[in-house]
């Protein structure tokens, strides 16, 4: 019964606090929120919020709520409490509730437009300084050793003997007629990016601080590419199988769109949209179309199912995250701003985000959204950014 209530309670609690927030609240609803805010702990969330002009306005632009999967998370905390006494229980729901509006409030902020806001507020900041993102930029092995910079010229100066490498708007395509095996290595730095069409017209696009090794020409009864980094396939079909070998094991498609994490010294998932893969390592594991492997370096397996977009946005320019702790969006944004992240508590490590953020967007506008909740403040220091 204690479930019931409260389910009903919070979620007529979000309901009436957008209606209040966007200004479209009657006066009956009124009386009833009212009547909410008589429980303390709604009652300094309602204000906290309410002194945020920015996520009003970001509110007001796009009155959607889409709150239902952070919802469930709420039922299932609230759930795994039915041991706890019925006073100490009540304590405890409040207090979880708060910490859901607050995430609420980031999802509601993060969908609504209100990056923008941060984004134009932050020019007009000339006292901060603004770090800004990653671009296309890489750097190529050639067979002979050479290493050069990947623009149009240097390739055009180092392009070998039936080796055709043409560049166009930050990306190369491959052509070959050669029939022995020989290497490139394409090397993307922190802050870096890039985009790469294989000889058998696979796309690769690869993501910040990788190294993709590949043959010029894939020749013999597999097609196979060494990666450490991140790298999004989208493969094309053929009777030879193309094989991914990373640190921790191989995933091994035929026609198939997946994304490879596999940094070093770092747990490597692999995130499947389209065909089907088999990865190979400790043991064989086949992976699904919305299913991710991760693969611990333990030596753990575990199968899960996913967001593909959470694990895949990040090529499209989009930053998605669904209850992703700070700690691990920290990661990523090191290596995409080429910057350091120290974290002053382990508080504010655990810490839990739901929403988008544009890639091409400065860091300062993820930033501006840790200071909005309240739960976070910020210093830029050079290319280090304390949390605190």
């Amino acid at each position: 019964m204690i479930e019931s209530c409260m389910d009903k309670r919070l979620e007529r609690a979000i309901t009436l606090f957008k209606k209040s927030y966007v200004g479209d609240i009657s006066e009956a609803e009124q009386k009833e929120l009212n009547c909410l805010l008589e429980d303390k702990t709604l009652e300094q969330v309602y204000r906290r919020w309410m002194d945020h002009q920015l996520l009003v306005e970001g509110m007001e632009e796009d009155k959607r709520f889409p709150y239902t999967e952070g919802y469930k998370e709420f039922k299932s905390c609230v759930a795994g409490m039915r041991h706890v006494k019925r006073k100490r229980m009540i304590y405890r729901l409040s207090a979880v509730a708060a910490v859901f509006l607050l995430v609420v409030a980031v999802t509601w902020y993060l969908q609504d437009g209100g990056a923008d806001k941060v984004e134009n507020r932050m020019v007009r900041d000339a006292t901060e300084k603004i770090i800004m993102p990653g671009s296309k930029q890489a750097q190529l092995r050639l067979a002979d050793g050479k290493m050069v910079q990947v623009d149009k010229q240097s390739l055009a100066q180092h392009e070998q003997e039936g080796v055709h490498i043409s560049y166009e708007d930050g990306s190369i395509r491959y052509s070959s007629d050669i029939q022995e095996l020989i290497y490139n290595e394409l090397y993307t730095p922190a802050k870096g990016e890039f985009y790469v069409e294989l000889d058998d017209k696979t796309k690769v696009w690869i993501n910040s601080g990788t190294s993709l090794k590949f043959p010029v020409k894939f020749v013999g009864r597999e097609r196979r590419v060494i990666l450490a980094g991140e790298a999004f396939f989208d493969v094309s079909s053929g009777s030879k199988p193309f094989i991914v070998e990373t640190a921790l094991g191989e995933i091994r498609v035929h026609g198939t769109s997946f994304d490879v994490k596999a940094y070093p010294d770092e747990d490597m998932a692999t995130t499947l949209v389209s065909g089907k893969v088999t990865y190979s390592g400790s043991r064989q594991v086949e992976i699904k179309p919305g299913e991710q492997l991760v693969a611990r370096v333990s030596g753990e397996l575990e199968k899960n199912i996913v967001n593909t977009k959470e694990y895949t946005g990040w090529k499209d320019g989009l930053y998605v995250f669904n209850r992703k702790s700070l700690e691990q969006i920290a990661k990523d944004l090191e290596r995409w701003y080429d910057i350091s992240i120290v974290f002053e508590s382990d508080q504010s490590r655990e810490l839990l985000f739901t929403g988008h953020l544009k890639r091409y967007d400065t860091i300062n506008v993820f930033l501006e959204l840790l200071r909005e909740t309240g739960e976070v403040n910020y210093k830029i220091q050079g290319n280090e950014i304390t949390l605190y």
